[in-house]
């Protein structure tokens, strides 16, 4: 009867050590997530700005990149916002790969959060940071609530993880298992496993801070298992560029080939490493008490130790990454169908992005730049085509039409995934009108591929032969509607109102062309009795072309000025 109830008893240990464990880590990876996606929603599009604007020398470039991933806690996001922009040919891959190294620095600020002595005000933090997310009706300031929370579920995890590994201190079989990664490389793997299992180096980080705290496993190991952790997180990433664009891939694999090489210079030195951190930590004599420690010595020299080894990566490699970036070029060429590329394939609507609204609704802003720059295409190719009767161009601006409608709906779909998150009052108004301006955007390329299209056969098969005075005479109003597109499409990847009202201010002038039009149009029909009524009514329809796309484009024009004012735009 005595030996059942010591099985009860050692069951009941046993559940309540792991519901501890696994319930702990639950809380620290929701913690991570809720800190990370409120830190992502506050930061918002700053981040695209300061990563152009910042990143234009090495050093610069790192400093960015920790700074931009210290403050939204994603490195996934940092590297989606410059694969972004080595598509669009404002960063190189060098520049890319600075940014990056900068990025892993500043990954290891959540280690050395959770290395502070805190866990014991985990749900306090977590009881303010709700009082706050409740009773304040402020988005921004609700952010902070979420942040609150999100520090003290990661506070509160790591406490039962404490917790429950306790009683595992005096457990001979689990401390013959934990003996086994006391060797370097067991314990890399260990942490890459474990890493790539859960997406978070920083949980693993955690999860080692609380084993070396309550002694159940030496420095050194908590380092190798940190090592693992920082090649654990890369790898991961590197395996979901699988199938993505070239800078996609070659960004992630500079990734991994940073994170590869350092590891391997680093692991036959980590006991090294375990005496610089223990002389540059306070508070870790030699001989001290594993109790009360949690958060302590050896808690901040594991963080130390994490976030050494990245600025070390960052010092060692910096010098090289155009010898890097050239190394990657030749592994990873171009593909042959995006050197051939596909104008209606989407090239920024990463859907890793839609987490962060700010940001993915700056990607939809980058991706109709794109879709502009193939309706300007189609604008001058299809009057071309008007004034020459060319039946091949027309056909051509046909094809292109095809991949504007692609990439609309393309976008919308982007659209309607991104409005599934709960949105504040200012990413809904932009989020409706990057709907607005990419509907008019369709419509333009609907009227230069639908009208001209049909006026071409049409006076192909009625033997209608334009005259070269028909191109003078239409030339200023093409000029005047091509400058308006170009400036709205611009208006609005760049979110400029100035571009806006100077799109808007060109109705005056469209009218006072359209009324020469419609007088001279008169005066010829009267001189010829009539008898040039197809000619001129061809010239007609071709102005009424140009004031159809024009009525789009100021359509375009005024919600990026109505956007700029809180309005709603027509």
């Amino acid at each position: 009867m005595p030996a059942a109830t010591d099985t009860s008893i050692i069951s009941l240990d046993l559940f309540a050590m792991l519901s501890g464990m696994l319930g702990g880590l639950a809380f620290l990876l929701y913690g991570m997530e809720r800190l990370s996606e409120s830190l992502k929603q506050m930061a918002g599009d700053r981040m695209r700005r300061i990563l152009l604007r910042l990143a234009g020398n090495r050093w610069m470039g790192v400093l960015t990149g920790a700074s931009v991933t210290a403050l939204i806690q994603s490195s996934t996001v940092t590297t989606v916002l410059l694969v972004g922009f080595m598509a669009a040919g404002v960063m190189t891959l060098p520049q890319a790969l600075w940014v990056i190294l900068g990025a892993d620095i500043g990954t290891t600020v959540t280690a050395q959060l959770i290395a502070f002595n805190i866990t014991r005000y985990g749900l306090f933090l977590v009881a303010a940071g709700f009082a706050v997310t409740f009773i304040l009706r402020t988005n921004g300031l609700r952010m902070y609530g979420a942040c609150l929370m999100g520090v003290g579920l990661v506070f509160y995890g790591m406490d039962l993880m404490s917790d429950a590994m306790s009683p595992l201190r005096t457990h001979p079989y689990f401390q013959e298992l934990l003996a086994t990664l006391e060797h370097p490389v067991a314990g890399v793997v260990a942490g890459a496993l474990f890493t790539a299992a859960i997406h978070a180096s920083a949980a693993t980080i955690g999860i080692a801070i609380v084993l070396a705290s309550q002694g159940l496993i030496t420095l050194e190991t908590g380092i190798a298992i940190s090592l693992g952790a920082n090649i654990g997180t890369c790898v991961t990433a590197g395996l979901a560029a699988i199938g993505k664009s070239t800078p996609a891939v070659r960004a992630a694999a500079g990734h991994v080939l940073f994170k590869l090489l350092g590891s391997l210079i680093v692991l036959p030195f980590i006991p090294q490493l375990a005496w610089l951190v223990q002389s540059i930590t306070p508070d870790s004599p030699a001989g001290e008490s594993v109790d009360g420690v949690l958060h302590g010595g050896i808690a901040r020299e594991i963080a130390n130790a994490h976030t050494l080894f990245n600025v070390g990566l960052a010092l060692a490699f910096l010098p090289w990454t155009e010898q890097f970036a050239r190394l990657l070029e030749w592994l990873i060429p171009c593909r042959e169908e995006e050197c051939e590329e596909n104008p209606g394939q989407p090239r920024y609507l990463d859907p890793n992005m839609v987490q962060v609204p700010s940001l993915a609704l700056g990607q939809v802003r980058m991706e109709a730049g794109r879709m502009g720059a193939l309706l300007e295409k189609m604008l001058h190719e299809g009057f071309e085509s008007v004034y020459l009767l060319d039946l091949e161009k027309i056909g051509q601006v046909r094809r292109w039409d095809d991949s504007i409608d692609h990439l609309y709906h393309a976008m919308s779909d982007y659209l309607a995934i991104i409005s599934r998150n709960e949105l504040p009052a200012p990413q809904s108004r932009a989020l409706l009108n990057a709907m607005s301006v990419i509907g008019n955007m369709e419509s333009i390329g609907d009227i230069i591929e639908t009208n001209l299209h049909h006026l071409v056969h049409s006076a192909a098969d009625r033997g209608i032969s334009p005259s070269p005075e028909v191109r003078q005479r239409a030339e200023p109003m093409e000029k005047l509607v091509h400058a308006a597109l170009q400036d709205a499409i611009r208006a609005f990847v760049k979110n400029d109102p100035a571009l806006a009202d100077k799109v808007i201010s060109l109705q005056e002038k469209v009218d006072e062309l359209d009324e020469q039009f419609k007088l001279y149009y008169l005066g010829q029909i009267r001189a010829s009795g009539g008898e040039s009524r197809d000619e001129h009514t061809y010239e007609m329809s071709l102005i009424d072309s140009f004031k159809r796309i024009f009525y789009h484009c100021r359509r375009i024009a005024k919600r990026v000025r109505d956007a700029d004012s809180g309005r709603e735009g027509a």
